[in-house]
């Protein structure tokens, strides 16, 4: 039906292609077919219009330039322009309390539109000047901006504003602009640093920072301690970790985290706190994740704080935390190394068994999970051919030891999720003849 429209449609708009051809007038398209008429000519009236990029379903007819804005107490004025690729309503700054008066199109005067209560003049394919002016009795506190404005460039009182505030409702604030000089500068540095007591110890810094003003850049001599190793930075801000070691920072108002993670190049038994420098704090909070299976110890030389009474991120505050000023050391006094009396292992067992289709054996899928104390190996049975073992999802070298036979894996972490695939147990016995055998077999060593 829908193919059948389209034709007749077609053939009402292309008429004859004698000497009578023309453009259909709009009084002469059936009611029936004029909701088609805006889906016929939409690829002939749109394929001029550049599509946004990475969406060319998204296409654009009008593009602004800069609009540059010249405010001053009694009058302002702005100049703009726009390259047009399809007949278009083009948006001009202002409103129906602030006008824009003797609005000009490349230098002649042009009929300003109002539609939903902006202003706007209609403009047909082309490159554009538009140019317009204000007046008032004092300077409004905001003026608006079309949405589609991408650059601004605001001069208040003869003086350039570098960041103009531009609110999400298009509303260009103007007068705290025009009463600043210069913006206030201001940087505010807090510093929580984790200390996780691994082999090697790793060193977590996490910075939050708070900026004011302008723009701008600075480079932190004291986010990595000496020493240490830096392993990874993470930062909203554009950030770069310098050979020095200091870190470079790209500033812009607002609240920002960075957190750099570093570890030691061997054992440690004291940390150092920094000497502070404007604008780095006087004191850090530090907080200590120990690892008691590998070594006790007691902390020394730094003073015990309440981290809920501290900004240490939640996630955090279950650890011990300290007050470190540049001239502590803290001091780790080793009461322990290792666990002489560990806890037994706790492992679980999930298994899958599926009988191979002549009897003679089955396929075993294992998965072992929990916490091992008191080894660091596992070993398959006599009657199991391991296939594939895999420790948290990462394959795993299968091997025998000098004095064993039995095949096995190395677990070097306490917390285990091993997976082993297609572990094969070979016939249990030879007189098994049918398959009913086998499961019935099967089912009393699962239940006995």
């Amino acid at each position: 039906m829908h193919i059948r429209v389209v034709l007749v449609l077609l053939s009402l708009l292309c008429q004859s292609l004698g000497t009578e051809a023309r453009p259909l007038r709009d009084n002469e398209i059936p009611p029936s077919l004029a909701p088609w008429v805006p889906w016929v000519l939409y690829e002939e009236r749109d394929r001029e219009c550049p599509f946004i990029h990475n969406q060319p379903a998204v296409r654009r007819c009008a593009w602004p330039s800069r609009l540059v804005l010249k405010i001053d107490q009694g009058e302002g004025e702005f100049i703009q322009f726009w390259r047009v690729y399809r007949e278009s309503w083009i948006g001009l700054p202002g409103d129906l309390d602030r006008w824009p008066q003797e609005v000009q199109v490349d230098g002649q005067p042009a009929s300003v539109i109002e539609r939903e209560g902006k202003p706007g003049v209609s403009l047909s394919p082309g490159r554009y000047q538009i140019t317009g002016r204000w007046r008032w009795e004092r300077l409004p506190e905001s003026l608006y901006v079309p949405p589609d404005t991408a650059l601004v460039s605001l001069i208040v009182n003869e003086t350039a504003v570098s960041s103009p505030d531009i609110r999400p409702d298009g509303q260009l604030w103007l007068k705290q602009q025009a009463g600043k000089t210069a913006l206030e500068e201001r940087l505010e540095i807090q510093v929580f640093r984790r200390i996780i007591d691994e082999v090697p110890l790793e060193l977590l810094t996490r910075l939050e920072i708070d900026v004011a003003g302008e723009p701008r850049e600075v480079m932190l001599s004291n986010a990595l301690l000496p020493e240490l190793i830096p392993l990874g930075l993470s930062s909203a801000l554009p950030a770069r970790l310098e050979p020095d070691g200091r870190l470079r920072l790209q500033l812009r108002p607002g609240h920002w985290a960075v957190e750099l993670r570093a570890r030691a190049p061997g054992a440690v038994s004291t940390l150092h706190g920094i000497s502070a420098s404007d604008p780095w704090p006087q004191t850090e909070i530090w907080v200590f994740d120990a690892r008691n299976h590998l070594r006790l110890v007691e902390i020394q030389g730094v003073t015990t704080i309440d981290p809920r009474q501290t900004n240490v991120a939640p996630d955090w505050q279950s650890f011990p935390a300290y007050r470190v000023g540049p001239k502590d050391v803290m001091e780790f006094k080793l009461v322990r190394r290792g666990d002489p009396d560990p806890a037994p292992d706790r492992l679980g067992l999930v298994r899958n068994l599926w009988l191979d289709i002549e009897g003679s054996g089955y396929t075993v899928r294992d998965l072992v999970s929990g916490a091992m104390t008191r080894g660091w190996r596992l070993e398959a049975g006599d009657q199991l051919h391991l296939g594939r073992v895999a420790i948290d999802a990462v394959p795993q070298f299968i091997t025998t030891l000098p004095d064993s036979n039995r095949p096995g894996v190395e677990v070097r972490r306490g917390a285990l999720t091993l997976a082993l695939h297609k572990s094969r147990l070979m016939a249990i016995s030879r007189s098994f003849q049918s398959r009913q055998v086998m499961q019935q077999f099967l089912l009393d060593r699962l239940i006995g």
